[in-house]
């Protein structure tokens, strides 16, 4: 019988929104950095950091619209005008609005684990023995 009965695996390439997290905040403090300093070393760490994020995303392409664009060139409420970047846009966004629900998310469950240790009472020593 020629030829082979192989069956290629379907292995999921998508990133999920909690792998991309750690990055996401890393390009937020990165951005924030550039733009206390003004200084372009720190810009083009900021702009690399963007595009690890960026690459990460799944769907996102070079000439795609990326997450990092709202607010400077698109509108979050209002669609771009040129219908060919709606469905882009959408994308988009709803990436930056998960990345974000994820943030608050985070944030807020470690805010709790920080308050539940201080709450938390110290284990009582044993005396030792003599």
């Amino acid at each position: 019988m020629p030829g082979t009965r192989r069956f290629p695996v379907r292995r999921q390439h998508s990133t999920t929104i909690t792998a991309a997290l750690p990055f996401f905040r890393a390009a937020l403090r990165a951005r924030a950095k550039a733009a206390r300093s003004g200084n372009e070393k720190d810009r083009e760490a900021a702009n690399e950091a963007e595009r690890v994020v960026d690459r990460m995303m799944p769907g996102w392409r070079l000439w795609t619209i990326s997450i990092w664009e709202f607010g400077s060139i698109f509108s979050r409420t209002k669609p771009p005008e040129d219908a060919k970047w709606h469905d882009d846009w959408a994308r988009a966004l709803a990436q930056l609005e998960a990345l974000e629900a994820a943030d608050r998310e985070q944030r807020r469950q470690e805010r709790a684990a920080r308050r539940a240790a201080k709450v938390a009472p110290a284990p009582e020593r044993q005396p030792e023995p003599v």
